[in-house]
């Protein structure tokens, strides 16, 4: 039988420290996860507030939270004409809220969802599709963009470039000149 030694080998002591970096690395993967991205994050936490204000008006706990009360809040938003999407992007928020403090989520029942579709049958409304933005409607704002004005060929390039990477708006405001390579 072999013995353990009283003091790691300095590869022991190596490989140690390389999962604590990994599971620190990991935690903040999952933290990153969890809250994602930034537009979701302010909605949610709008989402969260009006939550939180309807129940202590109405003399409800938010968290956790039982399915009667979101039933009753869910049903609120729709007699107060909010849009179906708003009111299911409401109940993501609660979701993400209790998922994030370990409990379970109120808005998995499944008379909540027969709810939800009842309310989307009513109220629901197809959304407008916006028109395509064609590769010829492109072009012809390109050409109409001034490019003797440097501002003219500072948006003529943020076009050329969101359209080369499919960038979102978002993403192309986000740039930085750090973020280019020019090779």
């Amino acid at each position: 039988m072999e013995t353990l030694p009283l003091v790691p080998d300095s590869a022991a002591v190596g490989a140690a420290r390389h999962i604590d970096e990994y599971a620190a690395a990991g935690a903040r993967y999952v933290t990153t996860g969890q809250q994602g991205a930034a537009n979701t994050q302010r909605a949610y936490a709008g989402d969260w507030r009006r939550f939180t204000a309807w129940c202590r008006e109405h003399g409800r706990d938010a968290l956790p939270a039982d399915v009667l009360t979101v039933a009753a809040f869910v049903t609120a938003l729709a007699e107060a004409g909010k849009k179906v999407a708003t009111i299911q992007r409401h109940c993501a928020a609660l979701s993400k809220a209790h998922q994030l403090a370990g409990l379970p989520t109120p808005t998995d029942d499944r008379q909540l969802k027969t709810l939800l579709e009842g309310i989307s049958r009513e109220k629901g409304v197809r959304q407008k599709q916006a028109p395509a933005f064609t590769l010829a409607y492109f072009k012809r704002v390109l050409q109409g963009i001034d490019v003797e004005r440097l501002d003219g060929v500072r948006d003529r390039a943020l076009l050329l470039l969101g359209l080369a990477g499919a960038f979102r708006r978002d993403e192309l405001a986000s740039l930085d000149l750090a973020h280019l390579r020019f090779d």
